[in-house]
């Protein structure tokens, strides 16, 4: 049997001692409150308080710009497809085990910035979506 690899100080992500096969009370305690683990109110802009959340926000806000005929016909259905491949690829809008929420459980600074990029590209869409309605010609 091959031997676990260093355990994970989940606050910091940095190895600690161990042998990595047994589960310390900060680990457990951390799984058990993962769902509120290192919000900001930064991260709970407009509700979004998971990766599939965001990913539903920015699936949204860009389907809203398909809406404006500049932005349909310049990019939107594209970046609409884009997005949509990239999410069924990682899973970012699934809620079952094999979501990419689930995957960083033991990662959150991953999921912090995941969860980051996706609210500033939710942001970015906004802003393009009250751009196209200004400049629709």
């Amino acid at each position: 049997m091959e031997a676990a690899g260093p355990a994970i100080d989940t606050a910091s992500g940095n190895e600690r001692a161990g042998d990595g096969n047994s589960a310390t009370q900060e680990d457990t305690a951390y799984l058990e409150t993962r769902s509120n683990a290192a919000r900001t109110p930064e991260r709970a802009l407009g509700g979004i308080l998971s990766i599939a959340d965001a990913a539903a926000a920015c699936r949204e806000s860009l389907t809203e710009c398909l809406a404006i005929e500049s932005l349909r016909e310049e990019w939107a259905e594209d970046r609409l497809a884009d997005f949509k491949l990239w999410d069924a690829g990682v899973g970012a809008s699934s809620n079952k085990k094999a979501s990419l929420e689930e995957r960083l459980i033991l990662k959150p600074h991953v999921r912090n910035v995941v969860l980051d990029l996706l609210i500033v590209l939710k942001s970015t869409f906004d802003q393009c979506r009250e751009l196209g309605t200004r400049h629709s010609w």
